[in-house]
């Protein structure tokens, strides 16, 4: 109890709110819901997502390990995460986890004269700009120790299939992948879906 064991998995910079759900707590489902364009997968990036990276300890810790032994493991255990995607693709997922880098990681709040959103990966010949490029490859640098070598994998789902899912967390689970995202959790739509398919009950 004095190791706080009985906690879940807190929300990032939402510790008032992690104290009295409990945290999300392993083998246990929670759904986020709401109307579409509401800002669901927003709030998954910016509240969850973060408790996945690594922390400054464990990517000093992960340095050390790799200086003596390049072939070192310095995998995370119990954050390795698999999301399942439907709706937004890979890239999107990256282009905002380097902005959310951009915010929380770079020292980029003194630097009045150029503050980076997510909007600026609009802008036509980003990488003319030698500032973005300079900034964008920092934070691709970052994002490499946030984000060790198979901690988190992207499943894209083209069409949605509950089956397959259930078949993906029993998989992946058994080689320690522990935290398992839907992005966006629907109804099935393959060939052999049912309207009465019961299956989403077995997650």
């Amino acid at each position: 109890w004095n190791e706080g064991s009985v906690m879940g998995m807190p929300f990032y910079n939402l510790p008032g709110f992690s104290s009295y759900i409990g945290g999300i707590p392993l083998g246990s489902v929670t759904l986020l819901g709401g109307v579409s364009n509401s800002g669901k997968s927003s709030l998954l990036r910016n509240s969850i997502l973060p408790m996945v990276f690594a922390d400054d300890v464990e990517i000093a810790h992960n340095k050390e390990l790799k200086k003596e032994n390049l072939n070192a493991d310095v995998t995370i255990e119990g954050k390795r995460t698999v999301i399942f995607l439907n709706e937004e693709d890979i890239g999107k997922w990256q282009r905002e986890i380097l902005t959310w880098i951009f915010s929380n990681k770079q020292k980029l709040i003194n630097d009045k004269k150029r503050n980076f959103t997510k909007n600026m990966f609009k802008t036509k010949n980003f990488y003319d700009d030698t500032y973005n490029k300079d900034k964008i490859n920092e934070a691709i640098e970052i994002m490499k120790d946030l984000i060790p070598e198979n901690q988190i994998l992207f499943i894209p789902l083209p069409k949605f299939s509950t089956n397959y899912v259930i078949k993906m967390i029993k998989k992946y689970s058994v080689i320690g992948y522990t935290n398992f995202i839907i992005d966006t959790f629907k109804m099935d739509n393959t060939d052999d879906a049912k309207i009465d398919n019961t299956v989403r009950l077995q997650l």
